[in-house]
Formats: structure tokens, sequence, C-alpha cells
């Protein structure tokens, strides 16, 4: 009589079809269910690998996270905004992200207050986005934003903040205090004057998002991932601010930066950026 044989191990398909083997490690989990890349030669040994811990913790996060239901009625505002946003931001990645590099976000609308169901009078707008390396990080992004005309006065305020996950330090994911990124709002709403504070939209911040993100800012990293000026972009669109000049929302209302002068955004992402795929000039880390 043969020898009976062992039973196949248990598999499950993940989202893009491949097999996941019971037993497997949760950081070999994490790649294969969610599509993540070697970290490139040029960085590897100067990123950890991450322990078991953590890409549990990343795993089950980021499961629960990407099961959030993104369904709106086409019919509502709320839909229509929704599906604008994705659409935008789409087409922002894939003209910003260098070909052999992915932008793992996931999105989600807060509550969106409309005014005669067409212009948008508040809203918040979350989004995870996701290293797309090995790498067990996550930026947790927040935008929130309000305007609405009174008789004789205009209240208006926008923020976008941000803040990190390590799963690798298990207080990070339970701490819900945000950084804020800058913000706009209006000391006086008779007078409609701006209070911009854009303190921590530098060199500095561009530079810990990044390699939080992608394990470097290095000149090479920027050239396989994508600029600063790209990076930015990729950061707003995925608050739902889509409009390169952060003028706009994505149903192209007032809710961003309300700056009487916009040049100063030009000025912002010239000296903040620099050229494509090139490193900033330190020296011009203030504007």
């Amino acid at each position: 009589m043969p020898a009976a044989s062992s039973p196949p191990s248990k598999r499950h398909k993940n989202n893009e079809g491949a097999a996941l083997v019971e037993g497997m490690s949760w950081r070999d989990k994490s790649i294969i269910q969610f599509g993540l890349l070697a970290v490139p030669d040029g960085w590897k040994d100067s990123v950890a690998r991450g322990t078991e811990n953590a890409w549990k913790r990343y795993y089950e996060y980021r499961m629960k996270i990407e099961g959030m239901s993104n369904e709106y009625d086409e019919d509502h505002p709320d839909g229509g905004y929704f599906e604008k946003w994705t659409r935008d931001m789409n087409d922002r990645i894939s003209t910003s992200i260098a070909p052999n590099c992915k932008w793992h976000w996931k999105p989600q609308l807060g509550d969106l207050v409309w005014e005669d169901y067409e212009d948008l009078r508040s809203g918040n707008f979350y989004a995870d986005v996701w290293s797309p390396y090995a790498i067990p990080h996550t930026i947790d992004l927040k935008h929130r934003c309000h305007s609405r005309a009174r008789y004789t006065t205009f209240e208006f305020f926008t923020t976008w903040s941000y803040r990190l996950i390590d799963f690798e330090k298990e207080e990070t994911i339970e701490n819900e205090e945000f950084q804020e990124l800058c913000s706009n709002c209006y000391e006086d709403q008779e007078l409609r004057a701006d209070v911009i504070d854009d303190e921590h939209l530098s060199e500095k911040t561009c530079s810990v998002l990044r390699n939080f993100l992608f394990g470097s800012d290095s000149k090479d990293s920027k050239s396989i991932t994508c600029s600063d000026m790209n990076f930015w972009l990729l950061i707003f669109g995925s608050m739902g601010t889509t409009d390169p000049n952060l003028g706009g929302d994505a149903m192209c209302g007032d809710v961003g930066y309300y700056w009487r002068a916009r040049d100063m955004r030009k000025k912002l992402y010239d000296m903040k950026a620099g050229p494509e795929g090139e490193e900033s000039d330190p020296d011009a880390s203030k504007c």
C-alpha cells in the first residue's frame, strides 16, 4: 500500500492573483499581498529589513485600511467628487512617478458639506501612502478645508497635515497627533486677511518624508522614484489637492491656498524642488 502523501499547503490568492502560503513569514505575505518592490541595490544596505512583529502589524493594519469602502452614490456630489479626485490623481501618478516605481495610496473622503449640492463648503480628505518597497512604513495624510460666505464676512481655513507610522514602533500606530505641513486661514474674516503658515513646507521636511517612504533621498533615489517637486505634487494630490498650484480642490473650488501673490507658489516649488531628478540647493530651504 503506497504511503499517504502529505496534504498540500493551504493557499489563497492575493489581489493580484499570487499565492500566499500558510506558514509564510509576515514580511513575505506583505510583499506578495501588496506587490511591494525590493529596496533598490543603491541603498538597500542602509534600510532595515523589519522584524516579524513589525510586518505583522503592517499587514493587519494595511488589510484593514485597504478594506475600507470607497463606494459613493454617483448621483450624490460626494460620488462625483471622489471620482474626479481619484481620476486626476491617477493622471498625476502616471506623469510624476518613475516607470519602475509605484505610488501606493488609499484615499478616503471624510465628511463633505455642500451648499446647494454644487459648491463644497467644508471637507475632510484622508489617505495612507505606503512605501512602494519592502519597508514597513506609511505616511498618514489629512487635509481639512472650509469656506463659507456670510453677509459681511467670509469664513475660510485650510490645512494639510501628516503623521509617520513606523510599524517597528507600535506607539506610532496609536499616536493620532498630526504634524501640520502648511495652512492658511483668515485672521480677519471681514477684511479677508490671509495668515499663511508654511514653516514645515521645506527641504528638510521633504527629505524626512522621502527617507521615510523610499528609504533614501539621494540623487540616485530621485532618478528612480520622482523629483522633489513631483513628490510634493503626489503628497498634496493624495490629500485631495490635485491642482499643481494648490489653488483649488478636485471640483475647482477655492479650498486650497488662497494666496494673493500667486507667483509665491511657483517660487516655493522652484526653490525647493530644483530641476527634475536633481537635488535642491541646500541654501534655498526658506522662501
